[in-house]
């Protein structure tokens, strides 16, 4: 745009005549419209200046905001990604542990399984071995009982003798 308000000006400058260079009267160029549109473009053209300044400084705060939030993002990003490696790793080895652990859970049941089978049967077989014991205790207790009447019989007996 700058360049087209110089180039204006520079064009009005070519319509000047040289002879009216020659007599130059201040009062006179100000009333001229020639002098007027100069006037304007001139001004035209320190507002597009100061416009431009104001942009330049919005685009290097936005170009500054761009340039700190994408390194923010790609840090972030990176190390998302980074996370998610580690993480599925860890739930790979996690998943490993559990299949062998469940391996080991199953072995570990069939083996208190069979431990509780033969608890069980060693229990039935001391039961057994128990009332078996019971009946010959109650039976040798008996027989020391008899003899004890016997003997106390044939004392009785002996005695009379």
């Amino acid at each position: 745009m700058a360049v087209l308000v110089r180039g204006a000006l520079m064009g009005f400058a070519l319509f000047v005549s040289p002879a009216a260079s020659l007599q130059f009267d201040a009062t006179d160029a100000k009333n001229r419209p020639i002098s007027k549109v100069i006037t304007l473009l001139k001004d035209m053209q320190k507002q597009l200046e100061k416009e431009g300044e104001e942009d330049q400084a919005i685009y290097d705060k936005m170009a500054c905001w761009c340039e700190t939030n994408d390194r923010e993002k790609s840090q972030a990003i990176s190390d998302a990604e980074s996370k998610i490696d580690r993480l599925t790793t860890r739930i790979e080895d996690l998943t490993a542990s559990s299949a062998r652990l469940n391996t080991e859970i199953t072995n570990l049941e069939k083996e208190v399984a069979e431990n509780q089978a033969a608890l069980d049967k060693a229990t039935a077989i001391r039961e057994k071995q128990l009332a078996e014991f019971n009946a010959e205790e109650k039976d040798l207790l008996e027989s020391i009982s008899a003899l004890k009447s016997a003997v106390t019989v044939l004392s009785k007996h002996n005695s009379f003798l």
